[in-house]
């Protein structure tokens, strides 16, 4: 059975021949500054070449398989780091992306984002539930998906195997498991919700925030502090930072 990210080259018809714009060195270069953010680890996936781009990868990417090792094309990560169960539901919900991915305008398609929540084996033995973020990034003449820009973080969910599709230009979200359209969590957040997050990813204290706020009042700014983590179901401004890095806020 074909579980890795990279069995979707036969899913989204990827061609055998294709123009490249980027080789693995920019590639790498390009993902330096994404891994400069506290709310993740980046690397690329190339479904042409089947393989994954890495550059300064941290555990939460490797799982306890060398590097060298996750490079190599057509190796089968998933295998590796899954039980049955969990990859035979990844795949059902990659196809599901896929078909729905490929009904989109292809000038649309940059716009849907995959996420989802899986219980990973790690190295040592130990198990952790992680979350991916999958950003289409480049895609080919025939408006498939070539490379995946993929963002790995620790999961603030206590249950696993969740997943949705997110639509940046109507703020909508696709409940895979209940199968339905519904507002995200970008579209619930108001100005200056937003205004605080972003101050917050800057790392300013709360006492900055409320002077950058123009003195707003100390009762006014929790309560705003306390609707902006309600929205985003955490409980401190680092968790709402890395939520705000899952969904694309920031």
């Amino acid at each position: 059975m074909k579980t890795d990210h990279t069995l979707l080259q036969e899913n989204f018809n990827v061609p055998k021949r294709l123009e490249r714009k980027f080789d693995e060195k920019t590639l790498k270069e390009m993902l330096r500054p994404f891994n400069q953010h506290r709310g993740g680890s980046y690397f690329f996936v190339d479904f042409y070449s089947k393989k994954m781009i890495l550059d300064m990868p941290n555990e939460m990417v490797l799982c306890g398989q060398p590097k060298e090792t996750l490079e190599e094309p057509g190796f089968d990560f998933l295998s590796k780091i899954l039980n049955k169960k969990d990859l035979n539901w990844l795949n059902q919900m990659w196809k599901e992306y896929q078909k729905m991915f490929l009904k989109v305008d292809e000038n649309k398609r940059k716009d849907f984002l995959l996420l989802y929540d899986l219980n990973v084996k790690m190295g040592g033995g130990c198990k952790r539930i992680l979350h991916y973020k999958i950003v289409p990034y480049q895609l080919c003449n025939r408006g498939n998906l070539w490379l995946a820009l993929v963002c790995v973080s620790q999961s603030l969910s206590t249950g696993e195997n969740n997943a949705c599709m997110l639509n940046l230009e109507t703020k909508k979200r696709y409940d895979f498991k209940n199968n339905i359209f519904e507002e995200s969590d970008i579209a619930m957040l108001n100005p200056y919700e937003l205004s605080v997050l972003d101050m917050f990813a800057r790392g300013m204290l709360e006492s900055a925030v409320r002077e950058q706020l123009e003195g707003m009042a100390h009762s006014t700014y929790h309560d705003l502090r306390g609707k902006l983590f309600k929205k985003l179901e955490v409980f401190t401004p680092a968790e709402a930072v890395l939520r705000a890095y899952q969904l694309g806020l920031i």
